[in-house]
């Protein structure tokens, strides 16, 4: 749907062409553009190290997610990490 609002089509072969692109790109160097909150790195390792175990629910796909906790230094946070696919 986002892609259809910003492109103003619903041409399948386009939408589909063009979030083929957008999990490229994002993939590849995108996910490196991913800002973490002040903090949020030191409250998931002091959670972490008291053994509280900590999972993911995400809307984004799990190939990305795991790409971008790797980015951020939080993979050995996450016990678990849930996606859409």
């Amino acid at each position: 749907e986002t892609l259809e609002l910003l492109t103003g089509s619903a041409d399948p072969a386009l939408i589909a062409e063009l979030a083929a692109h957008f999990k490229a790109s994002y993939d590849s160097t995108g996910y490196l553009q991913t800002a973490a909150y002040d903090g949020v790195g030191d409250m998931l390792a002091r959670l972490a190290a008291g053994g509280r175990r900590l999972a993911i629910a995400t809307n984004k796909r799990l190939h990305p997610t795991r790409l971008i906790l790797e980015h951020l230094g939080w993979a050995t946070h996450f016990d678990a990490v849930y996606a859409l696919d």
